[in-house]
């Protein structure tokens, strides 16, 4: 099956792990309140080969700050990329993004103007992927 069509699948089907060239994926997708930021919600995705006891991708919004930190402790050779979109308070995307990293990295979110603030109640939504091969989902985070 193309690595497409895959993808398409797991995209309508939203399962909690896909297989490729016989590795079995396990995800989790996370939105928790942050104590810090009273309206901010703080989201995680994770991503790692099952069998494994702990994430090897892993991407994190920090609603306290509009920060991103992004994880790769496959050491595979492919990077973890994390894929970023914003959505005003009516729901409008306003911006998108990709970030990769081989190792561990912050990310200023920034925004489309420059300001790098991210305004109070827009929604954040991420993804992690490894390299090209699977994503885990999307996690739903606030601002």
């Amino acid at each position: 099956m193309p690595l497409s069509a895959v993808a398409a699948a797991f995209a309508i089907f939203g399962s909690a792990s896909t297989a490729h060239a016989a590795i079995t994926w396990d995800t989790s997708i996370l939105s928790m309140r942050t104590s810090i930021d009273s309206d901010g919600a703080d989201a995680k995705a994770e991503i790692w080969e099952r069998g494994y006891s702990y994430w090897e991708n892993e991407a994190n919004f920090d609603a306290n700050g509009e920060e991103l930190r992004l994880l790769d402790d496959r050491q595979d050779g492919q990077l973890a990329i994390a894929q970023v979109w914003v959505y005003n308070k009516s729901g409008t995307l306003v911006d998108t993004d990709t970030f990769s990293t081989g190792s561990v990295d912050r990310f200023n979110m920034g925004t489309p103007d420059g300001s790098g603030d991210i305004p109070e109640g827009y929604e954040v939504r991420i993804n992690i992927c490894v390299g090209n091969i699977t994503c885990a989902g999307t996690a739903k985070g606030r601002a």
